[in-house]
């Protein structure tokens, strides 16, 4: 007979196994639901650029090409050209303000 309290049980070849599998089940269950909520987190962030110009040029982003994406400690800012960021990096604080209206 079985104690159901007990955490080992035998196999059919009679070797001992732990009982884990509720456990293993709740345990897989949150981490799942946890990796969901900071994966959607993430992404939604990423697609919700507030400005659709360049902060250096003021030119609509995609107008040259694809935009010219940097990553200002982590910030994300968007040019239209990739020379842009010679400029951006000469007075950071004064494109990022734009971000921040």
């Amino acid at each position: 007979m079985k104690n159901e309290s007990d955490p080992l049980t035998r196999n059919h070849e009679g070797t001992i196994v732990v009982a884990m599998r509720k456990k293993f089940s709740t345990t897989s269950y949150v981490l799942f639901i946890c990796l969901a909520f900071v994966l959607s987190s993430g992404l939604q962030g990423c697609s919700q650029y507030p400005l659709d110009t360049c902060l250096v040029t003021g030119k609509k982003l995609g107008t040259m090409g694809e935009p010219y994406v940097h990553d200002h400690n982590g910030t994300t800012v968007k040019f239209c050209c990739e020379p842009c960021l010679d400029k951006f990096n000469e007075e950071p604080d004064k494109y990022l303000a734009k971000l921040r209206k």
